[in-house]
């Protein structure tokens, strides 16, 4: 989708139904890549608007896998296993890229942008009763606007030192996490997460035109966790709930 105020993009790769999840588990999957959006449209300043369609069109697009066919034996204890740590999403490549504007003509050098990029792809190498899957999600945020010294007062830029009193910021974040599973002859050998991020903001603040301060934050987080035992523990409970009342 290409307009005034920028260029949607959603590419979406169902893999024939073989990664879906459950309703309950890619309604939430969804929700979260919501909030998602709407966390980095606020943290880079993007276009309300723009992002709005973003979240229409991504959950429409996902929508369809609800009702596709699934394949053969897609229910059956090992490929409910297989999926125990994945989305329950299909793959997919979207991004937002608003159109650059340059508000400061005395330093047209500073653009107003946002760019948002998400992914999900998901590999599976092995087949029959012994495989291994990979998840990997992804997203990036590169923004930059400017914001004035007053909050009273908007931004009435121009080639008189006088109106050069703001804050220019750009920010810079990437996040990914990673899921792996592996089942040998039916069996669960494998499940484990890993999530790395950073954030990055620079400010460089001006007054009458005048550099009075230029600040760079940052900072980063990484992390794994051993899902084995986790969900060996719910799969026993569960197991144990059909067998005394039929009930997963």
């Amino acid at each position: 989708l290409q307009g005034p105020s920028g260029q949607l993009q959603l590419e979406l790769d169902s893999h024939d139904g073989a990664m879906l999840g459950s309703k309950a588990q890619r309604e939430a999957a969804l929700s979260n890549y919501l909030q998602q959006f709407d966390a980095a449209r606020q943290r880079g300043k993007g276009d309300e608007q723009l992002n709005t369609l973003f979240k229409d069109a991504f959950s429409q697009l996902n929508s369809v896998d609800d009702s596709s066919a699934r394949p053969a034996r897609h229910n059956s204890t090992i490929n409910t296993l297989s999926r125990s740590l994945l989305s329950g999403l299909a793959d997919f490549n979207a991004s937002i890229k608003q159109t650059v504007e340059h508000s400061n003509p005395m330093r047209p050098d500073e653009a107003d942008r946002f760019d948002y990029t998400v992914s999900q792809t998901t590999t599976k190498t092995g087949k029959g009763t012994s495989f291994s899957l990979e998840q990997e999600q992804q997203s990036s945020l590169s923004a930059a606007w400017h914001s004035s010294l007053n909050p009273l007062v908007g931004l009435q830029l121009t080639r008189d030192n006088a109106s050069q009193n703001y804050r220019y910021h750009q920010v810079n974040d990437d996040a990914r996490n990673t899921t792996r599973t592996s089942i040998v002859n039916g069996i669960l050998s494998e499940a484990s997460s890993a999530q790395q991020a950073s954030r990055s903001e620079r400010v460089r603040v001006y007054q009458e035109g005048v550099l009075k301060s230029d600040n760079t934050t940052s900072d980063a987080e990484r992390k794994s966790q051993d899902q084995l035992k986790l969900i060996a523990t719910l799969l026993s409970r569960d197991a144990k709930s059909r067998s005394a009342n039929g009930i997963s």
